[in-house]
């Protein structure tokens, strides 16, 4: 879960006068900036009620659109459940989301597939602003997801602890990265403890079968080495993907492969999408509905290639941040008739995988 899946403009905390701007036929592309000092000065006045304030701050930059109910904002709650309001192809029903998360409210979850587990944060801070954080009890059951599917790992006092447990290569996946996990606001629940980057960080070094973190929230390509500066497990990889709304608008496909020699690859690979770059192309694939997805898309397109023509300083994703190999030492010996082992290929590499990680013979 994201900011803006929460927060009114990904910022405030949403109270019944943002809820009427959101179906409302004012739409507001400023805030003034008084209101901005103000908030600077005292994050607190973020919490409600003070964007209904806010909200009515005759500096505040307004343009009339079209009302339209279902354009109000989802509580934590309601956005969970829509995931189980779905086909159920290609499913699956919750996407992820389990009974619990619907009984319970909480938006981050475990899945379980062969040798990977994939454990999935929520990272939006309820309190308001758009940097992220976690709660005291997603940070505990993080550390206990953790636990379980690691049988050699760190505990907090900094003693090497070996269990019993089924191993499992681990990745990790939130909407924002450690570094954007700096959010300490506890909004309406001043003694409430958020948990931010460097200690969400710290705890992932703890284990070494975490070797993927996967992000967004920062609307960049970027493939970063996470080392443990206390040199106690090999580190992970952290990958991030731009925004499907912002040029080059690519998605990313990511596959872990045993090599068979004690190593891994994480293979990352950009594509695009399959719209027309041309709208007047976009032929519905689903003529029944009376949407027509693709051509959504295909102007969302069209749309997006003009911003790098307008603003010369538009991101635009380096070579190094796009399709790429990325080597780890493996954890523990991946079960090969679970996994997809690479095949090697004669004359195709000058040095092993080994040899570039520096580990000795095999």
């Amino acid at each position: 879960m994201g900011n803006r899946d929460l927060l009114s403009q990904g910022n405030f905390p949403p109270d019944e006068a943002a809820r009427a701007i959101a179906v409302g036929s004012v739409k507001v592309t400023g805030v003034g900036k008084t209101v901005l000092d103000d908030v600077c000065r005292d994050p607190q006045r973020l919490a409600a009620p003070a964007p209904r304030v806010f909200l009515k701050d005759p500096e505040m930059a307004r343009e009339s659109v079209s009302a339209d109910g279902n354009r109000r904002p989802l509580s934590r709650q309601e956005w969970i459940e829509e995931h189980f309001n779905t086909a159920p192809s290609p499913g699956p029903s919750g996407h992820g989301f389990t009974e619990a998360n619907r009984k319970n409210g909480t938006a981050y979850y475990a899945v379980d597939s062969g040798p990977v587990a994939l454990i999935v944060l929520d990272t939006a801070n309820p309190g308001g602003f758009a940097a992220g954080s976690i709660d005291a009890d997603q940070f505990a059951w993080l550390e206990e997801q953790l636990k379980a599917r690691s049988r050699r790992y760190i505990d907090r006092a900094g003693k090497a602890v070996t269990s019993s447990v089924r191993e499992q290569l681990i990745v990790i996946a939130s909407h924002h990265t450690c570094a954007a996990m700096n959010n300490p606001f506890p909004g309406l629940k001043p003694q409430t403890e958020r948990f931010r980057g460097p200690q969400v960080e710290a705890l992932l070094h703890r284990f070494p079968n975490v070797v993927l973190h996967v992000a967004g929230h920062d609307l960049a390509y970027r493939i970063t080495p996470k080392p443990d500066a206390e040199r106690r497990t090999k580190g992970y990889w952290e990958i991030t993907t731009g925004s499907p709304l912002d040029f080059p608008m690519q998605s990313r496909l990511v596959e872990i492969v045993a090599n068979g020699d004690g190593t891994l690859s994480i293979f990352s690979t950009l594509y695009d999408s399959a719209a027309p770059v041309n709208p007047g192309d976009a032929h519905d694939p689903t003529p029944d509905d009376g949407v027509n997805q693709l051509l959504l898309a295909s102007v969302a397109r069209q749309v997006a290639a003009n911003d790098p023509q307008r603003f010369a300083g538009a991101y635009r994703p380096a070579a190094s941040d796009g399709n790429a190999e990325l080597l780890l030492a493996s954890p523990f010996n991946v079960d090969e008739s679970e996994s997809r082992t690479a095949t090697p290929v004669p004359g195709a590499r000058r040095l092993s995988r080994r040899a570039l990680l520096g580990i000795g013979g095999w």
